[in-house]
């Protein structure tokens, strides 16, 4: 304001201004004389420190990890299980995964190496809460418990978003019921070692009163499911899983959202052929067909602009076989840039919430995971 004011007195006043400073060395009793300060000099040395600030705060502000970005509201997490990492970069070269080659060309590409057991439910737990088996106490198939709710990004994802004055809808629309989708309860049954139950449920013997029981331990999400908005656990193939969520979707136009899709095709496929398989590969290409389906309903109802997507494998699949016993190679497609190259499954979700601008505001309980974010804004990076 200043310089502009400078600039307009010398707009309306031909005439050369100066400003008279008094010295405050001379005696009282000499005369003082004017220091003669030209008023563009001054208008050329405010607009250059003006310049220098604009500069350093730029500076600054681009080495600090954004925490905001309001034109984000919305998230859309696909799963593609089973799906093996040099699958995916092999079909990707060869043109035949345009959906997701689109989101590549527009945004990151990272290669996700799996720390721990190759499976679903240990895949999909670190997924989706930013946690190691560790913290979650779901180590595999065969060694978990029920996931605490407060560790999920349903439940992290709640508050900040009502501290803005929204309320984000959460689902999860699971193909399998089994997986990380099972929600049965941990029960108890009266223990007859003549008599074991024939369940692959874990269990324990446990005494009451003097009385032996067998506690079935619940499914990962036994404790979970009840505190998300709408779960689907028993989806079935791509297509019925798409269609629940573009149905959803086009429901809540108004309303901020997290949706989670889970497709079980390839893995499935690698099960039942082979990863070698002919069936295999047309089964990763349904992922994309049908991932393809969601992002045109996003298109459609206008969110594109305000919608992350997110689309991840949870492990690969053994070479020429039937297993994923050893198979640590998945990978994290997302629509924006400026991710690193490699990360791990438990980062994936701090990455959505930095994207968000609320990760600050989610790491109670804390996570194991970080955010694979670049150090950079992210504004103009879709």
């Amino acid at each position: 304001m200043i310089a502009r004011k400078l600039r307009n007195e010398q707009q309306n006043n031909s005439r050369t201004d100066f400003v008279t400073i008094h010295s405050r060395s001379r005696a009282k009793d000499q005369q003082s004389e004017p220091l003669l300060w030209d008023a563009g000099k001054a208008y050329t040395m405010a607009r250059l420190l003006l310049f220098l600030l604009t500069f350093l705060a730029s500076e600054i502000a681009i080495a600090q990890p954004s925490h905001t970005n309001h034109s984000y509201k919305n998230v859309v997490l696909i799963g593609w299980d089973g799906t093996d990492r040099k699958f995916v970069m092999s079909l990707l070269e060869a043109k035949q995964l345009p959906v997701l080659a689109s989101i590549v060309n527009t945004g990151s590409f990272v290669k996700i190496q799996v720390r721990g057991t190759t499976d679903s439910v240990a895949g999909w737990t670190e997924i989706l809460t930013g946690c190691t088996p560790d913290i979650t106490k779901v180590v595999s198939g065969e060694e978990y418990l029920p996931v605490d709710p407060k560790l999920t990004v349903f439940t992290r994802i709640k508050k900040p978003y009502q501290e803005r004055g929204l309320d984000i809808f959460c689902a999860a629309i699971l193909a399998k019921g089994g997986s990380f989708g099972a929600t049965n309860p941990t029960t108890l049954q009266l223990f007859d070692p003549t008599h074991p139950p024939s369940t692959n449920a874990l269990r324990r013997i446990v005494t009451i009163d003097g009385t032996n029981y067998l506690q079935l331990v619940g499914g990962v999400a036994a404790d979970l499911w009840h505190t998300v908005d709408e779960w689907h656990s028993r989806a079935g193939n791509n297509s019925n899983a798409a269609y629940i969520a573009t149905s959803l979707i086009r429901t809540l136009t108004n309303q901020p959202f997290f949706i989670f899709v889970h497709f079980a095709d390839a893995d499935n496929a690698g099960h039942q052929f082979g990863s070698d398989s002919p069936n295999y590969i047309a089964a990763i290409k349904r992922n994309d067909f049908y991932t393809g389906i969601i992002l045109d309903t996003i298109k459609n109802v206008g969110l594109m602009d305000q919608t992350l997507i997110f689309v991840v494998s949870d492990h690969g699949f053994d070479p020429n076989a039937k297993t994923h016993l050893a198979a640590p190679d998945s990978f994290l497609v997302a629509n924006i840039r400026g991710l690193q190259e490699s990360g791990t499954r438990a980062d994936v979700l701090p990455t959505i919430l930095e994207a968000l601008g609320i990760l600050h505001q989610c790491t109670n309980p804390p996570m194991s995971g970080v955010s694979l974010l670049k150090r950079t804004e992210l504004t103009g990076t879709r």
